[in-house]
C-alpha cells in the first residue's frame, strides 16, 4: 500500500502543479484582459471628441444636402442652373476659338515688331521736336509777313477783275 499511497502522492502532487499553473495562467490573462480593457477606454476617450466632431459634421452634411435637394425640386432654380450652364459652354466655346487663333500666331514677333515702330515714331518726334524748338520763329514770322504784303496787292487786283 505504499507504493499506492507514493503513487497517489505524485499524482496529487502532479495534479497540485496544474493546478497553479492553471490559476497563473488564468490570472495573466485577467491581467491582460485588463490592461486591453484599460487600453480601449483610453482609445475611446480620445476618439469621442473626434467621433462627436464627426458627427456632428455628418449631420451638417445632411442638412445641406437636404437644402440642394429642396433647391433642386425649385423650377426657377434648375432654370437659372441650365442657363448658367450654357452660358459656361459659351464662353468655353469661346474661350478655344481664341485659342485657336493665338496657336498661329507669333506674338513675341508682333510685339518686337510693334516695339520697334514705337522706337522709330518716337525717334521720328524727337527729332521733329528737337527741330522745332531750333526753327528760328522771327524769321518765319518775318517771311509770313513779307508774303502777306506781296500778296495784299495781287488780292486787291484779283477782286477788282471780278466786279
Amino acid at each position: 500500500m505504499e507504493q499506492t499511497d507514493r503513487q497517489m502522492i505524485a499524482l496529487l502532487q502532479e495534479q497540485n502543479k496544474r493546478l497553479r499553473l492553471q490559476s497563473l495562467l488564468t490570472g495573466g490573462v485577467v491581467i491582460l484582459l485588463l490592461v486591453l480593457l484599460m487600453m480601449l477606454a483610453a482609445a475611446a476617450t480620445a476618439v469621442g471628441p473626434k467621433l462627436e466632431k464627426t458627427l456632428t459634421q455628418m449631420e451638417k452634411l445632411s442638412q445641406d444636402i437636404a437644402v440642394i435637394s429642396q433647391q433642386l425640386d425649385d423650377p426657377e432654380m434648375m432654370e437659372n442652373l441650365k442657363e448658367a450652364i450654357e452660358s459656361i459652354q459659351t464662353v468655353a466655346t469661346n474661350l478655344e476659338s481664341i485659342s485657336q487663333q493665338f496657336v498661329g500666331m507669333d506674338l513675341r514677333g508682333q510685339i518686337e515688331d510693334l516695339s520697334e515702330v514705337v522706337k522709330t515714331t518716337g525717334e521720328a518726334l524727337a527729332g521733329a521736336a528737337d527741330e522745332i524748338a531750333n526753327l528760328d520763329l522771327a524769321g518765319v514770322q518775318k517771311a509770313i509777313d513779307n508774303l502777306q504784303s506781296i500778296l495784299a496787292p495781287l488780292s486787291a487786283l484779283t477782286s477788282i477783275g471780278r466786279q
